[in-house]
């Protein structure tokens, strides 16, 4: 489930950007099968993800059970 936050000012290397911040919480039901020992497990995490109007996705954060990851735009061009 994601939720619209609002605007605000997020700073990456590809600049400075007035973006729309979405706060998501997902769980994952995970099934795996490993030498014929079945595994189910259940993973919960929550992201912050920022985008900027006509660019898109400037910068993701998520964490939760283990992961963490941060994804940042760099640079972009507008054709």
């Amino acid at each position: 489930m994601c939720k619209a936050a609002g605007l605000e000012s997020v700073t990456v290397e590809a600049g400075t950007f007035n973006a729309m911040r979405v706060d998501c919480a997902t769980t994952m039901s995970l099934s795996l099968n490993m030498q014929g020992v079945p595994l189910d497990m259940t993973l919960n995490l929550n992201g912050t993800n920022w985008y900027a109007e006509n660019i898109g996705l400037v910068k993701s954060i998520t964490s939760g059970e283990g992961v963490e990851s941060v994804i940042e735009l760099l640079s972009y061009s507008i054709p």
